[in-house]
């Protein structure tokens, strides 16, 4: 975990695999599909946007983390929690590199949020 240019966030490298099962649990915001439901050619217009050879540096993707109860059978609150992951920004470049093979991914989180977005998705 990093500090960031911004005192109130932090910077964690996340599991990409780890970091995506929780963003599919999102019930707030939209979730991205897999990379091959994308539309024809929003693939090679991330490629190129991510090209290390483009003038312009990507910022890395801005999340938000949050814990959740899982629901029982009758829809009722649980016992077991999950993480839960929303983007504010990035969700395409790391859906992208995710689908690419990328085993750590950096991404910015606000600094009350940064050590639970690491207990669950961090890299191992």
């Amino acid at each position: 975990m990093f500090a960031s240019d911004d005192s109130r966030h932090r910077v964690v490298i996340v599991d990409p695999a780890r970091l995506l099962a929780c963003a599919d649990r999102d019930t707030t915001d939209y979730v991205l599909p897999a990379v091959a439901y994308w539309p024809p050619g929003k693939a090679a217009g991330i490629r190129a946007f991510l090209d290390p050879v483009s003038p312009r540096i990507p910022d890395m993707p801005f999340v938000t983390f949050r814990e959740t109860r899982t629901r029982t059978l009758f829809g009722l609150p649980g016992l077991a929690k999950v993480g839960v992951v929303s983007f504010r920004n990035g969700q395409h470049r790391a859906r992208y590199l995710a689908h690419a093979g990328a085993t750590a991914l950096p991404v910015e989180v606000h600094e009350t949020e940064a050590d639970l977005l690491m207990r669950y998705c961090g890299v191992q």
